[in-house]
């Protein structure tokens, strides 16, 4: 198998298992029960992730590449947002709980605010099983041989590297944001490069590209900001 798709098996499946971790420490930080929340985000991942490959085996995809471009884009703007987007959701409950007179640890509210950020993880789990059949189907066109057992060996060591690196040394170094823009990134880069992958160097989706490169470049150096506005709605500083 090339060492390109070697590489990008490997960027895609580290990406794919920091998003959820960024995910279940978002969660933690804001419902509580550290340990019931990283469970629950990796096994909800897991699930998600064979729902992915489900729904993608229900469809003839005659061009895998240009398939997996679209879901890699896809997962850089949401991995990116993934912290802005989850304190989001929470605000948006409490605006709820507001507008409705009851308390914010209402059942009601609490259930509300569960399902919809439940169905981050969900949405980053179906598309990040879209991608080891695709890469595989990529692979597969481009030797004529089978790659699925090498596509998936490399995609549980890039997951490895993920967990691994993730409370050791991406979190403690970068903090949230950070490591959230900084995963997007590598997302995005891995989608240029498949596009010259493709032949494919000026085209609406390198213009997308090109524009998510510039709003994880801005998103690390404004992360002080977006911290700031975190922890306003965490803690409730005014």
């Amino acid at each position: 198998m090339p060492r390109s798709i070697q590489l990008i098996t490997l960027c895609v499946a580290y990406c794919s298992i920091t998003y959820e971790l960024l995910l279940a420490h978002s969660l933690s930080s804001l419902l509580g029960n550290t340990l019931l929340r990283y469970s629950m985000t990796i096994g909800i991942y897991i699930c998600s992730l064979g729902l992915g490959a489900i729904i993608l085996d229900r469809y003839r995809i005659k061009y895998p590449l240009s398939v997996l471009i679209k879901v890699e884009i896809v997962l850089s703007i949401v991995g990116m947002s993934t912290p802005v987007i989850v304190f989001a959701m929470d605000a948006l409950a409490q605006s709820l709980a507001h507008w409705l007179q009851i308390p914010f640890d209402h059942s009601l509210i609490q259930s509300f605010n569960k399902i919809q950020m439940h169905g981050l993880i969900i949405f980053i789990g179906i598309l990040s099983g879209f991608e080891i059949p695709l890469l595989w189907q990529w692979a597969e066109q481009q030797t004529h041989k089978k790659a699925s057992a090498q596509v998936l060996a490399i995609d549980y060591l890039g997951t490895v590297i993920g967990a691994v690196a993730f409370p050791l040394l991406i979190l403690p170094i970068f903090g949230l944001t950070v490591a959230a823009m900084s995963t997007g990134l590598i997302n995005v880069l891995v989608a240029l490069m498949l596009l010259m992958k493709q032949g494919v160097y000026c085209s609406k989706m390198t213009i997308i590209c090109l524009s998510c490169v510039a709003l994880a470049i801005v998103g690390m150096i404004w992360h002080t900001t977006i911290n700031q506005w975190i922890i306003h709605q965490l803690f409730f500083i005014y």
